[in-house]
């Protein structure tokens, strides 16, 4: 009788243990993938909308299938002295799993020159779209209007700004419009100058990931960085810092500009 209370304890847990397998296994924790149609626009243009930038772009998931329709574009940002522009794409599937994925386009009307470029307006994303960067009216108003009379008025003090100071203000803004759910990434500076040859550590340039339910070091564990730097070959370079948490909820691109002498 007692060998029969055994074995049945064991056969026990081994189903239990075969259940937890079985419920990890089954566990929806990949997000979709995003893809880029064979002749897809690669020229960008100032005057171009969301449904220009998301034509010939789709999105895919092993479970849901098609989520072609959670794509939304979370921010633009300049690159290579502003001749090229990245687009950052993001897609969601059912889970709430998020997805991005960096296109990089020509510039074709200067527009990307403008260090401010790259917060497109978002009031037209569906209700379930992650994107948290929003525009900066104000901002690109007073770029794309930069008269006479505001350089009379003495409305220019803020090209006085160092180029450090310049990249903090910036990234400060993007982070002051954020929801408060969404995470919030710090660097230890937004603008570097760095001598040919040296070796970079991405993430120590990481200060701070501060989130409403979420630890600072298991949001660590899940940070993004997009765009490449050449240690080897001068130039200014921009790297591009984001974490999504387990809500969903992305957090600011945090951009940090090397400059390769």
């Amino acid at each position: 009788m007692k060998k029969f209370f055994v074995f049945l304890l064991v056969v026990i847990c081994l189903g239990m243990g075969a259940g937890v397998v079985y419920m990890k296994s089954s566990e929806d924790n990949e997000g979709p993938k995003i893809t880029f149609e064979e002749g897809k626009d690669t020229n960008y243009t100032s005057d171009m909308t969301e449904e220009d930038l998301l034509k010939d772009v789709k999105a895919q998931d092993d479970r849901d299938g098609d989520v072609t329709e959670s794509l939304t574009v979370e921010t633009i940002y300049p690159k290579n002295d502003g001749k090229q522009v990245s687009v950052i794409f993001v897609a969601k599937d059912k889970n709430n799993n998020v997805t991005k994925k960096e296109f990089t386009m020509e510039a074709q009307d200067g527009s990307a020159e403008n260090p401010q470029l790259g917060l497109i307006d978002n009031d037209g994303l569906t209700e379930d779209g992650d994107s948290t960067d929003t525009t900066e009216p104000a901002e690109e108003t007073d770029m794309q209007d930069g008269t006479d009379t505001d350089a009379e008025s003495g409305d220019s003090a803020e090209g006085e700004l160092t180029p450090e100071e310049q990249a903090q203000k910036t990234q400060e803004d993007k982070i002051e419009q954020l929801s408060p759910q969404d995470p919030k990434m710090y660097l230890t500076t937004y603008y570097v100058e760095v001598p040919v040859g040296t070796t970079l550590d991405k993430l120590s340039y990481v200060k701070d990931i501060q989130d409403d339910t979420e630890s600072t070091s298991d949001l660590f564990k899940r940070i993004q960085i997009t765009g490449d730097v050449n240690t080897a070959a001068p130039g200014t370079y921009e790297l591009t810092y984001y974490v999504v948490d387990n809500s969903g909820n992305s957090s600011n691109g945090a951009v940090l500009t090397i400059v390769v002498k």
